[in-house]
């Protein structure tokens, strides 16, 4: 059948197909043959060195000078773009996870939603001072000094002087936890006291015995003064705290409220002493907003601080203050600027309704919270000595 002719005429066909295609020159100047790919012409031996020197990369290979290949485009390391990992950048500076231009430096603007490489965002500019990112009220301890201000370290959280932590029946006063709430021991948190008795300014005193500051006798419903006309009880009015010291309420889950003694601390209720609210609750004017729920200066109530608003993240310790120099975490005061803890010793005293708010073992003097009870030492709330009367809001020598 004459196959052989055939065959061989094919594989030649194949192999002169395959010489004119790997042959093909960078100039598009048209198929060689294999004799001219071995046999160099006149034009390439005279080239200029502009030619013979290495090709430079293209635009959308640039190295980024971090040893990664640009990709033109790709999924990271563009502004506004997701850094890529390592947290680097092909233009700007990874911030927040997110590469960007001219912002989140020390002294620059803050990026977008109040981020900052370091540091915190203050009035729109990014700062190292005055920052606090662990040691402060319920905010993890810093990996070295621990909590800070007074405040008990309970498992991996800071409580702050005057509350208590996973065991209810012991307070933090001054760096450690006592036990309260029997009679003569520290109040536990939120005034409270068992048994019934009266949580008179910081202590437990049980019915029958005497409130501090000439209130009367404790009676029934942990009131201070004969029933009925006492004070610090549900819907009574509130006990004087004496000096610059808020007023105060001497039954337990209360807050003094338009000069009445009210439940506070739940989702629209007034904010209990320190601008506590339960359950990751934000208080702001003056009443707590569910976690989750709107804030009033915008954004949603996030564990104490809101999220999303016009102001960015704020109103938690170390973040700027909300509208109108509002803080919304617990403990936290505003500078005019941003939110710093409060109601420690030597910290400024706690915005309150009817004075200032110092935790236990502390009283508001001068607007900061200072050691109370001494000789010679300003009186704690209440108007309450260790020893003698208090006279003209001091303690006796």
């Amino acid at each position: 059948m004459h196959l052989r002719p055939l065959i061989a005429a094919l594989l030649l066909t194949s192999a002169c197909e395959f010489v004119v295609t790997v042959a093909d020159g960078p100039d598009d100047a048209g198929p060689t043959t294999g004799l001219d790919a071995a046999e160099p012409h006149d034009s390439d031996a005279a080239a200029s060195p502009a030619d013979a020197s290495p090709s430079r990369p293209d635009a959308s290979e640039a190295s980024d000078g971090s040893g990664e290949e640009r990709d033109g485009g790709g999924d990271c390391g563009e502004l506004d773009r997701a850094c890529c990992p390592g947290s680097t950048c092909h233009a700007g500076q990874c911030v927040a996870g997110s590469c960007q231009a001219g912002c989140g430096g020390p002294g620059e603007a803050c990026c977008p939603q109040s981020a900052c490489r370091a540091g915190c965002c203050r009035s729109g500019q990014c700062t190292s001072t005055g920052c606090f990112d662990c040691g402060g009220p319920y905010q993890p301890p810093c990996a070295s000094g621990g909590c800070a201000s007074g405040a008990c370290l309970d498992l991996t959280a800071c409580i702050p002087s005057g509350e208590a932590g996973k065991d209810p029946s012991k307070i933090c006063l001054s760096g450690a936890f006592q036990s309260c709430g029997a009679p003569g021991q520290p109040c536990c948190a939120h005034s409270s006291c068992g048994g019934g008795a009266c949580c008179s300014g910081t202590r437990c005193v049980a019915q029958g015995s005497a409130c501090t500051g000439g209130l009367g006798q404790c009676s029934a419903g942990a009131s201070c003064g004969p029933a009925g006309s006492g004070c610090g009880g549900p819907n009574e009015p509130c006990c004087a705290g004496g000096g610059e010291a808020n007023d105060f309420c001497t039954a337990p889950g209360l807050a003094c409220s338009a000069d009445r003694c009210l439940p506070c601390g739940g989702a629209g209720a007034p904010c209990c002493e320190g601008g506590w609210c339960g359950n990751g609750g934000c208080c702001e004017e003056k009443r707590c907003i569910g976690s989750g729920g709107p804030c009033a200066s915008g954004g949603q109530c996030q564990l104490g601080s809101c999220h999303g608003g016009s102001s960015g993240d704020c109103g938690g310790v170390g973040e700027p203050d909300c509208a109108q120099e509002r803080c919304t975490a617990p403990f936290t005061a505003s500078t005019g600027t941003a939110c710093e803890p409060c109601g420690a010793r030597n910290e400024a005293c706690c915005p309150s309704e009817s004075g200032g708010y110092c935790g236990a073992g502390s009283v508001c003097n001068q607007a900061v919270c200072a050691e109370c009870g001494g000789s010679g030492e300003p009186c704690c709330l209440g108007a309450s000595c260790s020893s003698g009367g208090c006279v003209n809001a001091r303690c006796p020598l």
